[in-house]
């Protein structure tokens, strides 16, 4: 909300020319992410904090490399592009459907050997950025989303599909041997995955929607990471571990005038330097001023046409 992350402006314009109505509105844009994703940033605000954690932690875009777990939708290109703002080249991408991990430790381990070794210390660091993501739309749906000349669309498409599976074939088939089609390995694999760690955390079909879905994905994402991590990465590199779901919040008719916001709900954020693990809540880390962001998006080459909670966003869609 605007009392949490700041206050709303024009950007250009000084605070006395931003109308009340659009702030109501803006407001209640965000009202309606937050009462699903409570704690939820703008995404430029979000990573604008990372990047002073990583920086603080000695990790920058020219000694580490950057993985990127996320789900190979279209609508997340967004948020690989702030990363890449960060790191340039220096991403490997994991994208899968759902945003769950399926390059295996043979496939990690392939990335993580182009990692930088420029430095004085010669050491390997890594930067984990892992995101299942979600639609929620301007009158609170979760799930329903508007794309480019494609009304009646959603996200995530793979989530939700796993989840009405799930919901019609109950857990009975978890673990079975014909459960991964090797016409359709990822999604077979994503379905299995979270039907799994449902079973795991000891929830039924009926007691998950899409929300708690997609936070489950997040927890599932995070936990296979880890295990991954452990298996891949070597003893004396240092890493950080970025984690949370990536929100949508676009209106209802793509080309019309609202503006089509990005909201991270943060989950994880740690560091693990010279064995040390630190956990850094991302919330602990002061916003940008409205100025600072405004200069940061103007470097990222578009000038926003507003900024609410921490997000800066155009009205195109482009952030």
């Amino acid at each position: 909300m605007v009392a949490r992350a700041g206050p709303l402006y024009y950007l250009g314009e000084a605070p006395s020319q931003c109308t009340a109505d659009l702030e109501k509105y803006l407001n209640r844009r965000t009202e309606v992410v937050d009462q699903y994703f409570s704690g939820c940033l703008g995404i430029d605000d979000y990573m604008a904090r990372v990047e002073s954690i990583l920086y603080r932690y000695g990790f920058t875009g020219e000694n580490s490399l950057a993985v990127c777990n996320m789900c190979r939708d279209e609508a997340t290109n967004c948020l690989r592009a702030k990363v890449e703002n960060i790191f340039g080249t220096l991403v490997l991408s994991f994208q899968s459907l759902g945003a769950v991990t399926t390059a295996g430790v043979i496939g990690l381990r392939a990335g993580l050997s182009h990692a930088p070794t420029v430095g004085p210390d010669g050491k390997e660091r890594y930067v984990f950025f892992s995101f299942p993501h979600i639609s929620v739309d301007e009158d609170g749906n979760a799930g329903p989303m508007a794309r480019a000349a494609r009304p009646g669309s959603c996200a995530c498409g793979a989530l939700i599909s796993a989840l009405t599976q799930i919901k019609q074939e109950g857990l009975g088939n978890v673990g079975a041997p014909d459960a991964h089609d090797p016409l359709d390995p990822e999604f077979t694999i994503l379905k299995q995955r979270l039907a799994t760690r449902m079973k795991d955390e000891g929830k039924t079909p009926g007691d998950v929607d899409l929300v708690s879905f997609t936070k489950l994905a997040e927890r599932l994402i995070t936990a296979d990471l880890q295990r991954l991590i452990s298996e891949a990465v070597k003893k004396d590199a240092d890493y950080t571990v970025v984690t949370g779901v990536h929100i949508h919040s676009w209106t209802r008719d793509y080309n019309d005038e609202g503006p089509k916001l990005e909201y991270i709900w943060p989950a994880n954020t740690y560091t693990v330097v010279d064995g040390v693990r630190v956990d850094i809540p991302v919330s602990s880390v002061p916003p940008l001023t409205p100025r600072q962001i405004k200069l940061l998006c103007k470097n990222e080459g578009g000038i926003p046409n507003i900024t609410v909670a921490g997000t800066t966003n155009r009205r195109d869609g482009r952030h």
